[in-house]
């Protein structure tokens, strides 16, 4: 699958020229979406034949758990518990939850911390951490974004080489975000945790959450 909104663009998922490879346009009735094959993938018996879904990352897109219809494959927006606190962007399809990136953002301070990337063991390798991905960057926008401190896993390191950091693997949250329980690092933080009275977290994310988001198996 792909983050394109309609087209199949310029390259099909396994890498071929689209304009040499040659490209069928149409809809596929199990996920509710645009579907292309690449015809030189599908003749010479490539990974699913060829064929792949695309899923519009853009925010109208993205929808409230009360608007899915449970049949099309969703982007669904989990809100968190707490203002600022920490929600989560899932892919879903048929009640089945494909992959979610958790992060949250504070509209006051236009602060957005991504804190880690999962992908079901079964759907990894099939696009789903890009589509999460590029639905994450569409909600940022507008946002200051950190993220996760980067880990040394090297198949992790390439997806997010491949797809782009969606910021500095520093997070930095804003005030109403560590109220929130969301941890990090800089001067800001040890500032506003010192106020406050509470102990500065020196591990600003557990290594579990480091893992999963960038030290963990492929996610892509």
């Amino acid at each position: 699958m792909s983050s394109s909104a309609t087209s199949a663009g310029r390259h099909c998922p396994w890498g071929c020229d689209l304009s040499l490879a040659g490209v069928m346009a149409g809809y596929s009735h199990r996920y509710g979406t645009s579907s292309f094959i690449c015809t030189a993938c599908r003749d010479a018996g490539g990974p699913d034949a060829g064929e792949w879904i695309t899923i519009n990352p853009d925010l109208p897109h993205q929808l409230r758990p009360d608007q899915v219809d449970g049949l099309k494959i969703s982007l669904v927006v989990v809100p968190p518990d707490s203002p600022a606190g920490a929600g989560q962007i899932q892919l879903v399809h048929q009640g089945e939850v494909y992959g979610y990136i958790a992060l949250a953002l504070c509209g006051t301070c236009r602060r957005a911390v991504v804190q880690y990337l999962e992908v079901a063991e079964a759907r990894r390798r099939r696009g789903v951490g890009r589509v999460l991905v590029a639905a994450a960057r569409a909600r940022c926008e507008g946002y200051l974004v950190t993220t996760a401190p980067l880990g040394t896993d090297p198949a992790c390191t390439r997806f997010w080489a491949q797809v782009g950091l969606l910021g500095p693997p520093r997070p930095r949250p804003c005030r109403c975000q560590v109220d929130a329980g969301i941890t990090g690092e800089g001067w800001e933080t040890e500032a506003h945790l010192a106020n406050l009275g509470r102990p500065i977290e020196r591990d600003p994310i557990s290594p579990r959450a480091i893992r999963r988001l960038f030290g963990g198996p492929p996610t892509s």
